[in-house]
């Protein structure tokens, strides 16, 4: 079905989809997780009795780790391969993410987000390598495009279940 809209998605083989399907589900668990802390700001501001300017700067935790994460998992995936890497980054940043749920207080819950700014930029840089590089050379542009349309989605998932969040922990 696929193959009559796409005819050049007949030409990629089961293990180059499975590479780009498994990245791309990354980048859906990153979407989500990234975004739902700005979702939800406002409950934990005020379970915390954080300023705005205490809320922006853990908001920021996350990207202030992601160089970190990014130089980090780069370099360990140029020595030990980019899928094992991928998916020890998606393990740090789902313990960030866990960790961040567990957090009683403002610092637990930054250094839990400066995890997860590690783990994602850790995803960015193996997935996108280990999918892409997977992909014959003149489909490699549609493959980069549809891994980093993952984290949009994730966006939007996150979107959607933030009421449920809301009415939980609220």
């Amino acid at each position: 079905m696929i193959a009559k809209f796409f005819p050049w998605y007949s030409e990629i083989t089961r293990p180059q989809k499975n590479a780009l399907f498994s990245a791309w589900l990354g980048y859906v668990f990153d979407g989500f997780d990234f975004m739902l802390i700005f979702y939800i700001m406002y409950l934990i501001k005020a379970d915390l009795g954080l300023t705005d300017m205490e809320g922006a700067f853990l908001a920021t935790a996350a990207f202030i780790g992601r160089p970190f994460g990014g130089a980090l998992f780069g370099l360990l995936a140029d020595k030990f391969g980019r899928k094992p890497l991928m998916m020890w980054s998606i393990v740090a940043y789902s313990v960030g993410t866990g960790l961040s749920g567990l957090a009683s207080g403002v610092i637990m819950l930054t250094l839990s987000r400066f995890i997860v700014g590690m783990g994602m930029a850790g995803e960015y840089a193996c997935a996108s390598t280990y999918a892409v590089e997977s992909w014959p050379k003149h489909l490699k542009s549609k493959a980069s495009a549809f891994l980093v349309s993952g984290f949009g989605i994730g966006n939007i998932i996150a979107a959607y279940f933030m009421p449920a969040f809301a009415e939980a922990y609220g």
